[in-house]
């Protein structure tokens, strides 16, 4: 397998998953064949910088905001949130980075990712 990138969406707290329109920061861990380690946390844009016309509308339908994520995970073939929405799922993926809607411990989902991309191959 080759080495991918999973971005891991976060608020305030690295252990604490969130839906996307409170994500904040995102860990990036790289996956090998026998390996997860984490080598980067970036911040990710603030949505209140990507204002929409009316004033109102939710942060997953904001197309300049979910393009500032794409652009800062560009990288990133998987980002792992507890939910997204579709729209911000469709434009993420045009860009090449796959959402995944998972709860639970983050290494244990990164150790399924693993091992469903060795499978893959």
């Amino acid at each position: 397998m080759e080495n991918t990138l999973v971005a891991v969406g976060y608020d305030n707290d690295p252990n604490t998953k969130v839906s996307f329109r409170e994500i904040k920061n995102a860990a990036i861990y790289e996956l090998s064949d026998d390996n997860i380690q984490q080598i980067d946390n970036r911040t990710l844009p603030d949505v209140a910088a990507y204002p929409v016309p009316d004033g109102g509308g939710c942060a997953g339908r904001n197309d300049e905001y979910v393009n500032a994520i794409a652009d800062v995970l560009h990288d990133c073939e998987y980002l792992l949130l507890k939910e997204v929405g579709a729209y911000p799922s469709r434009v993420l993926l045009r860009r090449g980075i796959q959402t995944l809607e998972q709860e639970g411990d983050i290494e244990s989902l990164l150790i399924k990712i693993q091992q469903y991309l060795k499978a893959r191959r």
